[in-house]
């Protein structure tokens, strides 16, 4: 008798452990997922583009994210595309 109890306690407290470190794997994605900032442009490229990725780095940079800027684009502003430069040069 006792010992069944003494087996169940034991693969009832395996099982605890076993949710113990999946809710820690669990959490850790999830900062690692709330630590990076997507910022996708596409389309042609113009002040506004410019303005969205300033923002953007200075939101990132204000709560300590990393962020990866996606491009897909025909052209654009030229002049707009070097205050993108610019703009990351100032926040790297």
């Amino acid at each position: 008798m006792y010992s069944k109890i003494i087996g169940s306690t034991l693969i009832f407290s395996i099982f605890l452990i076993f949710l113990t470190f999946l809710s820690s794997t669990l959490t850790a994605e999830v900062q690692i997922q709330n630590s990076v900032l997507l910022v996708q442009l596409e389309g042609s490229i113009t002040s506004m583009s410019a303005e969205l990725v300033s923002e953007a780095l200075t939101y990132a940079e204000e709560r300590n994210q990393i962020v990866v800027l996606t491009i897909s684009t025909p052209g654009g502003s030229l002049d707009s595309t070097f205050k993108i430069i610019a703009s990351m040069d100032q926040k790297h």
